[in-house]
């Protein structure tokens, strides 16, 4: 499941609201036919759209709407039935034609049948036709097709690979902080066996220091007391 643009998700959601009874294309994009009406024919496999004009005769003004609302218009019927059809693909929602239900030839949008209008015809036969079969049916959605919305337009494997994105990065960086933490570790061992080393050469230096100093002391000791001796038997 690709990733969903925000009007997609606006077209989700108006999906989800409308779920089941007259929940249809017509519906769905209601809100985004402002003076438009589209006419579709299934007999001859046509789609026509007209935009409501202010006047008979159209000045330059309108024609230059008509085009920009044709516009947007094809750009929208491409949207909302491409999403209709990958949403049915993934068996996120359910279409359901009820026979000798609409007459033909059919309509949508808010354009005033009264008023005066210029109509033009969708080239792309493709989209004419999936647009003619989809008008007709009533869209159901499915709970899996619940859970995409409230997961925020993600779907289950996406949703899966996300979370095992996550794990792998969590490894990761237990991997790293135990990595510092055993080489900061041997670091400091490294130094305190350093200076212990340190420590006992200097003990080891100052212990035969001492040593040879009482020895000294002792080999003086005894030469004074000869020479002591020395004189007293000089004396007798």
């Amino acid at each position: 499941m690709r990733s969903l643009n925000k009007e997609e998700r606006q077209f989700c959601n108006s999906i989800l609201q409308g779920n089941g009874n007259n929940n249809y294309i017509g519906n769905i994009i209601d809100d985004k036919l402002d003076n438009v009406r589209i006419v579709m024919n299934r007999q001859y496999s046509s789609v026509e759209i007209l935009v409501t004009i202010s006047n008979q005769s159209p000045t330059d003004e309108d024609l230059n709407y008509v085009k920009k609302r044709n516009t947007e218009v094809c750009e929208l019927i491409l949207e909302v039935v491409n999403l209709i059809q990958l949403l049915e693909k993934e068996h996120y929602i359910m279409t359901l034609r009820r026979a000798n239900q609409f007459q033909n030839p059919m309509s949508m949008g808010r354009g005033v049948v009264n008023l005066p209008c210029i109509s033009s015809d969708i080239p792309d036969s493709n989209i004419t036709n999936l647009l003619i079969e989809y008008c007709e049916k009533e869209i159901y959605v499915t709970e899996e097709f619940r859970l995409f919305c409230n997961r925020g337009f993600i779907s289950r494997d996406e949703q899966r690979f996300q979370k095992q994105i996550k794990l792998t990065y969590g490894a990761l960086i237990i991997s790293i902080l135990a990595l510092l933490f055993n080489t900061g570790f041997n670091v400091y061992t490294q130094i305190i066996n350093n200076r212990n080393i340190e420590k006992n050469k200097t003990e080891t230096s100052h212990n035969s220091y001492t040593k040879n100093k009482f020895a000294k002391d002792k080999d003086v000791n005894i030469m004074s007391t000869k020479d002591s001796i020395c004189r007293q038997n000089k004396h007798k």
